[in-house]
């Protein structure tokens, strides 16, 4: 990881622990499944070649842990939280070159995907059942697509991640939560690992909703069950060596299923 990230992470231990005794501590751990629609696209417009992966080809882990700072009509909250998916995808394209055009060249790619988010989240009660909150996070996201032995692609990056959302009590062991999230990428950059060329790419933002549904097993205690949809668009690098990562969008959905608990 860059020592930017690694210096986020001391940081937030150096915050739990020092808040530890007075607040209360949070956590979640859910397994996940990610379906991912993924396209390149040329000057033209023209498909140059997509991933495509079911939920069970990907999947992985989301790890939550944070710290509530309660007030009498509202809480404030530190969190960390830690995406890991791995798996294949269905690749479709052509080779570099070739003329052959879109489509003829089908093969399998393998995926490895981190995205790490720090936020602050302030939350205040509106009645007896309804919660407005807002955040800002920073992110670092990294995708590792493995096309063959001989042709690996990274692509990374940190975020700032303005989010906002709705938490409704549906009866006292129901609630439901919706959120809206955007993520600015900052100094994206492509990485042709075997050629050791950095593509610095134009831009690489990510438009996110998702909703939850909760269920209360004991008063600390919630099992849930999250539906997450990511709509993510990549603008096109500058040129190394005669080449160029294209512009790209992928339509990714998540479905989670886990636990959360406070102590």
């Amino acid at each position: 990881m860059q020592n930017g990230l690694r210096n986020i992470i001391i940081l937030l231990a150096l915050l739990c622990t020092f808040l530890a005794a007075e607040n209360k501590l949070v956590s979640s751990s859910s397994l996940v499944g990610m379906s991912m629609d993924y396209r390149e696209y040329g000057r033209g417009g023209e498909i140059l070649d997509s991933e495509k992966s079911d939920y069970i080809e990907m999947r992985g882990v989301d790890i939550g842990i944070g710290y509530l700072f309660l007030k009498e009509d509202s809480y404030d909250k530190i969190n960390f939280n830690l995406l890991y998916l791995r798996g294949k995808s269905a690749y479709k394209g052509s080779y570099i070159g070739s003329g052959a055009g879109y489509g003829s060249v089908v093969s399998q790619t393998v995926n490895d995907l981190i995205d790490i988010e720090l936020s602050y989240k302030k939350a205040y009660f509106i009645g007896e059942s309804l919660e407005l909150n807002y955040a800002l996070g920073l992110g670092y996201r990294y995708w590792n697509r493995e096309l063959s032995v001989s042709q690996s692609e990274v692509y990374k990056w940190f975020s700032l991640r303005p989010m906002v959302g709705l938490t409704y009590d549906i009866s006292k062991s129901f609630f439901v939560k919706t959120s809206l999230e955007y993520q600015y990428g900052i100094n994206p950059v492509t990485l042709a690992v075997e050629e050791d060329y950095e593509f610095m790419l134009g831009s690489a933002n990510i438009f996110q909703t998702a909703v939850s549904l909760h269920y209360t097993i004991k008063p600390k205690l919630n099992i849930f069950l999250e539906y997450n949809s990511e709509v993510q668009e990549i603008e096109a690098s500058n040129t190394v060596a005669g080449f160029y990562e294209p512009d790209s969008t992928a339509n990714n959905k998540y479905i989670k299923i886990g636990i959360s608990s406070k102590y």
